[in-house]
């Protein structure tokens, strides 16, 4: 019988107390909540003489490293504390993202607690570096093996001599090996399972982060945990209410793009000045596709009208087992070709998974605030059901249909024919194909290929 798996939430605060002063000498966890709130409330010396003088405080901490890399601009802060302890904090894109000290008891916690309750302890799969406080405890545990540290910014993994004093070294390991890339991807193509996952990325708010609290990644991070394994995963309190907490998204990046930050804004208004260019570079990658698949006709090409012009954003094709001769259904037939490009270095992935009013997101009706838009709002007079089955067109495009990924700038003519190549050596052998329908390759685009201008 199959040991079952264990989802746990820590929902500490993220400014958790954890030690007394540099010494390493800790407080006792707070156990009544009026006493944390007092304390996570309480006045500062500068709280009473005005903003100036309080943001002043902050801006007076040195700044003992600062690095840009293509992800995020990082700072590590040196703070002193109001009993003159001592503290190291970690800055991304101006926000503060853990500390040696104040943050301590959150993240060690959030290693130790999975590392009790698995049934064993070999290998874990940490995601973000940080303060590398998390990996340096599962590291210090004897049974643990190897733990896989999945880090997007290059530069937090270069200010981790900083922290070191107290993490346990854990940087200079030999258990542990950081991987520099997106967290979801580096799970899902990591070898073998894990027995412990923990996951406490930055907020979900943050650009970039809101895949990490997705149904998707905790799907694929449950189907790499061994027979017993936890998988931890972090949330805050803090902004949040209790809807919120029970808001499911199937979709990894909705909204992403609702709340900008002013560094990608930039970056855009850049690129808006070379969007003719760009824009004819995509319309080549994509005419040489077209010229390849059209050659079968079970495949179905993006279809422009003559007086109509295409961006190209995604370049989306469908797959017709029927018309291919093979006796797979059409999810099948689409899930398997997915894993033979794949294997040739094609980059291909699905942008939706089922039609929008079939999401959790619909069916529960869980809105924000009091209940916007489906409570309160004079747009809706009546109660409104979403059904997934009154979309039977869209139910089948997502059961058949993948996107092509590396169409867009810098990628090129080289790639094109590179993929051109690949496609015929796929597409023409069906019998070859056929075979991956149940092996386990992970199909899905990767981030260094997904580039657009």
């Amino acid at each position: 019988m199959r040991a079952k798996n264990l989802l746990i939430f820590l929902v500490l605060p993220l400014c958790s107390w954890g030690q007394d002063d540099a010494h390493g000498n800790r407080h006792p966890l707070f156990q009544s909540d009026e006493i944390l709130k007092a304390v996570l409330t309480a006045p500062i010396a500068q709280t009473y003489a005005g903003s100036k003088a309080f943001f002043a405080a902050y801006r007076s901490d040195p700044i003992i490293f600062y690095d840009d890399d293509p992800v995020s601009s990082v700072a590590v802060k040196r703070r002193i504390g109001r009993d003159g302890d001592i503290d190291t904090a970690l800055v991304v894109n101006g926000k503060g993202d853990g500390s040696l000290v104040h943050d301590f008891v959150t993240m060690s916690l959030a290693a130790v607690i999975p590392a009790l309750l698995a049934e064993k302890l070999e290998r874990a799969f940490v995601i973000g570096w940080g303060t590398g406080i998390s990996a340096g405890e599962l590291a210090g545990l004897e049974s643990t093996r190897e733990v896989v540290v999945a880090e997007i910014s290059p530069a937090v993994v270069r200010a981790a001599p900083f922290f070191a004093g107290g993490n346990r070294d854990a940087a200079n390991s030999p258990k542990v090996r950081i991987v520099i890339g997106d967290a979801y991807r580096t799970l899902l193509r990591s070898h073998g399972p894990f027995d412990v996952i923990v996951s406490e990325p930055s907020n979900p708010w943050v650009l970039g982060v809101e895949m990490l609290y997705s149904r998707e990644f905790l799907e694929a991070a449950r189907d790499r945990l061994t027979p017993g394994g936890v998988h931890l995963q972090w949330m805050h309190l803090y902004e949040i209410d209790d809807e919120t907490q029970l808001r499911v998204y199937n979709a990894s990046i909705l909204g992403y793009m609702f709340r900008t930050q002013e560094l990608p804004a930039a970056f855009a208004r850049a690129q808006l000045q070379r969007l003719d260019e760009n824009n004819a570079i995509r319309h080549k990658n994509c005419a040489v596709l077209t010229e390849v698949l059209s050659e079968y006709e079970w495949v179905t090409t993006p279809y422009v009208p003559e007086d109509r012009t295409h961006v190209w954003w995604m370049y989306i094709v469908r797959f017709d087992p029927k018309k291919a001769g093979v006796d797979l259904s059409p999810l099948e037939f689409r899930t398997a070709l997915e894993k033979a490009l794949h294997v040739e270095g094609v980059a291909v992935g699905q942008w939706q998974i089922m039609p929008v009013p079939a999401q959790d997101l619909f069916q529960t009706k869980l809105g924000h605030g009091k209940g916007f838009p489906w409570k309160n709002n004079p747009l809706y007079d009546k109660e409104v059901t979403y059904r997934g089955e009154d979309y039977p067109v869209a139910t089948a495009l997502c059961e058949d249909y993948t996107a092509i990924i590396g169409t867009n700038p810098p990628n090129g003519g080289e790639l094109m024919e590179m993929y051109a190549e690949a496609f015929r050596k796929v597409l023409g052998d069906l019998d070859a194909v056929v075979k991956h329908k149940d092996d386990d390759i992970v199909a899905h685009f990767s981030g260094d290929v997904f580039m657009a201008a």
